[in-house]
């Protein structure tokens, strides 16, 4: 008896059912023949990679406020960004860190971006930050909410002078 053990390697999505069949042809015989084979598939659906939420606290407008956040792969395989800006909410600019968004990231990294808010208007502030991830042919969107509140301070009022005239 012959025997010969083949492999194949499938790109599932997240979203997709597998069925597979393997249909084997006798070199010596006219006919083919559907034989069961035994599969076995593994998935590991996408997420490995985090940014953590920050918040860049009460604010004066017009002044600065500043937040780090932190992006770590948790898996097990390289990760790419695919060259995509990090998108950020209006008001917000990355001004430093430790993440380089134009190579690749390993498994088991972390790295730092720092951000800074300067609110226009006084009030409560939310916005989302959002990072392409393709993680070995996986692409998602990272994302990281941020806050912070912005504050004017009113100068105290003095009172008029007592003025008295002779």
């Amino acid at each position: 008896m012959l025997s010969r053990r083949s492999s194949a390697r499938f790109a599932m999505s997240a979203l997709a059912a597998c069925a597979i069949s393997l249909t084997l042809v006798p070199a010596a015989q006219a006919h083919t023949a559907t034989v069961p084979a035994a599969v076995t598939a593994s998935y590991r659906a996408p997420g490995d990679v985090t940014l953590t939420d920050g918040d860049f606290g009460t604010v004066e407008v017009g002044e600065t406020g500043t937040v780090t956040l932190t992006l770590t792969n948790n898996g097990t395989v390289l990760v790419g960004f695919d060259g995509l800006p990090l998108n950020l909410p209006p008001g917000v600019t990355r001004t430093g860190g430790t993440c380089d968004l134009d190579t690749a990231f390993d498994a088991g990294d972390s790295c730092t971006i720092e951000l800074t808010w300067t609110p226009t208007t006084e009030g409560p502030f939310t916005g989302q930050v959002s990072l392409t991830v393709d993680e070995d042919g996986v692409v998602y969107d990272v994302t990281a909410q941020v806050t912070g509140n912005a504050t004017t301070t009113t100068p105290p009022t003095t009172p008029p002078c007592p003025h008295t005239y002779y």
